[in-house]
């Protein structure tokens, strides 16, 4: 297991590199909207429908990414890394 020095110094390395810093600030800021999506949602069917009401949303979100994330991840095996990763966020 990697001690907390050596993640400080990889994390300082990706930083002093523009292309990855650009990558990792944009998947940092693509996962929060992600997850304020997800609240903002989910708050919403709460106020609207209490439990049930969330639960149901929550359901209705991730149903399809059971059948889908499988195929997904075969479809993105066979085509480059960059590309996967733009039609992943485009999706």
């Amino acid at each position: 297991m990697a001690s907390l020095a050596e993640t400080g110094r990889v994390f300082r390395a990706v930083m002093r590199r523009s292309a990855l810093r650009r990558v990792l600030l944009a998947y940092f800021f693509f996962n929060a909207a992600e997850w304020a999506t997800w609240v903002a949602m989910l708050v919403y069917a709460f106020k609207r429908g209490g439990t049930t009401a969330a639960g149901a949303v929550a359901l209705i979100q991730l149903i399809p990414a059971m059948f889908v994330a499988p195929l997904g991840s075969v479809m993105g095996d066979e085509l480059p890394r960059d590309r996967a990763l733009g039609l992943g966020y485009l999706a």
